[in-house]
């Protein structure tokens, strides 16, 4: 039996599973895959504020930024120029170096069907077998088996990208508003000697994607992006974190540095849980307190955001007008708005 079994080798996942091992518990990391990092279905833009939770490394960086372009349905642009970088991350690279160290205990192409309470312990049932822990980490994503089991999910809409071969001209990033093609936005960003396009929203289609920006050969992929947090994030024996636990910018659907964040704060929790032999809902309560205490203001920000969403493009142009005028745009920060 281990202590802590993480279900899904993502950021949020490995993150915690390292620092649970470095204190020296012995950690399970179950993973459906059979490689970290693939496949990629994020974009990989993330702000200077990574630097607060790992060393930024170059061999998974494809480009710094400093400035970003919102295009309205019209035309109309607002150019945002900051002083702090933001970083184009490789994310298959970016997940195996936070992997290193954890060799031996991810266990690859392994995928978690449910959950099973037992006097004890807690069980995870596989497709390779029974794993028993004290606690359970739930890092499985928006499809979290464990959030299901739990009846906690997430809400999610869903993201869509194209890569293609062209060698980026631009150097900023490209974020296009159009109620006609959907209801959130679309983007282009420069990677290192590729382009990648996107977009995101309820009703994602990728002929939409192709036809907005008129590609022709390109590699698609996607997948589910959370937009608001799950019900509940504690449970007895078990946590549920990163994109499983809805851990993410509501405005954007990126969480890369809130789920590090979390994570270090599901870590102080679980050791506390087992310092005091206490793994009761009531006990790990405090996780949700804490982290809804650090990011709860920015996801909050989602009620705001969900009235932009049902503006007309007519009420988006008068917005792009008036807030070209007023706002300081290049004040804002990207993970920390509020």
């Amino acid at each position: 039996m281990y202590d802590i079994i993480i279900v899904g080798a993502g950021p949020a996942g490995l993150s915690c599973a390292r620092n649970l091992k470095n204190e020296g518990f012995s950690v399970a990391v179950i993973e459906e895959h059979d490689e970290i990092g693939l496949p990629v279905q994020c974009s990989g833009l993330v702000s200077w504020n990574l630097g607060k939770f790992v060393d930024v490394d170059d061999c998974y960086i494809e480009r710094v930024l400093h400035k970003a372009v919102i295009h309205s349905p019209s035309g109309h642009v607002i150019e945002i120029k900051k002083k702090k970088q933001v970083y184009v991350i490789d994310r298959h690279k970016f997940d195996k170096l936070l992997a290193k160290g954890l060799e031996d205990e991810i266990l690859f192409e392994t995928g978690a069907d449910f959950v099973r309470y037992e006097k004890d312990c807690i069980t995870i049932n596989t497709d390779k077998g029974e794993f028993r822990a004290k606690m359970v980490v739930g890092a499985d994503g928006p499809n979290s088996v464990i959030g299901r089991f739990f009846n906690s999910e997430p809400e999610t809409v869903t993201g869509l990208i194209a890569i293609t071969d062209e060698n980026p001209v631009q150097d900023n990033v490209d974020l296009f508003f159009d109620r006609r093609i959907t209801e959130n936005f679309l983007w282009r960003i420069p990677r290192g000697n590729v382009t990648e396009y996107g977009m995101m929203g309820a009703n994602c289609k990728v002929c939409e994607l192709k036809k907005f920006f008129g590609l022709k050969d390109c590699k698609i992929s996607g997948g589910l992006v959370p937009v608001k947090p799950s019900p509940r994030t504690y449970f007895d024996r078990c946590l549920l974190l990163g994109d499983a636990a809805g851990q993410t910018k509501p405005w954007s659907g990126g969480g890369i540095v809130y789920s590090l964040l979390c994570s270090q704060i599901a870590f102080n929790i679980i050791k506390d849980a087992f310092g005091r032999n206490d793994f009761s809902a009531q006990f790990l309560k405090r996780y949700e307190e804490m982290w809804k205490e650090d990011i709860g203001k920015q996801i909050c920000t989602g009620k705001f955001w969900n009235g932009f969403l049902k503006m007309s493009n007519n009420y988006l142009l008068d917005l792009f007008f008036h807030s070209s005028k007023l706002m300081h745009w290049n004040m804002l920060d990207m993970d920390f708005i509020v």
